[in-house]
Order: C-alpha cells, then sequence, then structure tokens
C-alpha cells in the first residue's frame, strides 16, 4: 500500500520537496513604504510566473484584526488594508493566531513605532544589532546614555 507514494516521492522529489515561494511583505524604515509579493497558483509541473511586486506609503494602510472561529476557540490575526486599493498583507504571521485580539493591538502599536523615523527603534533584542545604524536612535542612544549592550 505503501509503494505508491513511496515510487512517487522517488519519481518526483522536486515536485514534493521545493523551497517555500518567498517573502508576503516587507516594511522598509528608511524609505517609509511597505512592499507586498503576491504570487500566482502554482500548477503542478508547469512553470511559475515571477511574482507581482506591490509597494505602498506605510501611512496609507489601517490594520484590522480578522478573527475566526474553530474548535479551540477565537483566533486573531493582524491584517494591514491599504485605503486606496485592495491591497491586504497579513502580518500577524509572526505572532501566530492568538485567543487574545490584545496581542494584535500591541504588534500594531509595535510596527507604528518601528515606522516611525522621527523615533528610535523600538527595544528588542531582533533589533539591538541595528540600533547603532539608525541616525535617530544612535542620537537617542548618545544622549540617554544608553549602554550599547543594554
Amino acid at each position: 500500500m505503501l509503494f505508491i507514494p513511496k515510487l512517487a516521492i522517488r519519481l518526483f522529489p522536486n515536485w514534493f520537496f521545493r523551497n517555500g515561494r518567498g517573502p508576503e511583505w516587507e516594511f522598509n524604515r528608511r524609505t517609509g513604504m511597505i512592499k507586498v509579493w503576491h504570487y500566482s497558483r502554482k500548477f503542478p509541473f508547469w512553470p511559475a510566473k515571477p511574482p507581482v511586486e506591490i509597494e505602498k506609503p506605510f501611512y496609507e494602510f489601517d490594520a484590522w484584526c480578522c478573527a475566526r472561529v474553530d474548535r479551540h476557540g477565537t483566533l486573531f490575526d493582524l491584517v494591514l488594508s491599504h485605503r486606496y486599493s485592495e491591497l491586504d498583507a497579513t502580518v500577524g504571521d509572526i505572532l501566530g493566531a492568538h485567543g487574545s485580539a490584545t496581542m494584535c493591538y500591541a504588534y500594531w502599536d509595535f510596527i507604528q513605532n518601528y515606522m516611525d523615523v522621527t523615533r528610535p527603534l523600538p527595544d528588542l533584542l531582533l533589533l539591538e544589532r541595528y540600533r547603532p545604524l539608525d541616525p535617530v536612535t544612535a542620537k537617542h542612544d548618545q544622549q540617554t546614555g544608553r549602554l550599547p549592550r543594554y
């Protein structure tokens, strides 16, 4: 019975084991833009079309909390929607689906603080190595006397 799946995997390994599509979205603090990639549906044994890149300013996006219900209860996810087009970006993938909407609100607050170039980068271990490279953050850290390895 297991002979057919094993044969299919052995004959067509590239169809079963392949890399992911690529990035879905990108926040660029320097330019203030959000880039979203749209991928066409991939059919087996047909060449894939190149992804479509759409870039819009951050201030034109609104956030909303998407709720869905399954057997474990209500799960919330953060989605950014462009005001003037039908462009949506599900950015809550980093958090995963949560049982509380407050995590989506906190994540939206973090994204707004990250994209605001008049304020320093948020205190986050992931962004720590980039603090000296950001001019506003470097100036803030120098004025407040923040230790380089805080």
